[in-house]
């Protein structure tokens, strides 16, 4: 069975846990909502600690490293566009 943390454990292992995010609520148990702030977006959302510990987090930092990913360079887009023939011709 996980540790159960007090209001101040909980509090101190947040910030060196999530140093991008700040708690503005109360931590009452892993399965109730607390709020947070994302110092990165100023972004407020409420979540559960447990959600937290699995990976989910502020919904706009996400976004970014989503969009960062999937976005290709010039060249690459201009090879995928050309195709292998095009890039022959070209040449």
């Amino acid at each position: 069975m996980p540790k159960k943390y007090s209001k101040e454990e909980y509090q101190k292992n947040f910030v060196d846990s999530y140093p991008t995010l700040e708690l503005l609520s109360e931590y009452n148990g892993d399965k109730k909502y607390i709020t947070v702030r994302c110092k990165i977006h100023d972004y407020i959302f409420n979540t559960k600690p447990n959600w937290l510990k699995q990976g989910q987090g502020c919904q706009k930092c996400y976004n970014d490293r989503r969009g960062n990913s999937l976005r290709k360079t010039t060249k690459e887009f201009i090879e995928d566009a050309l195709g292998e023939e095009g890039m022959k011709k070209s040449v």
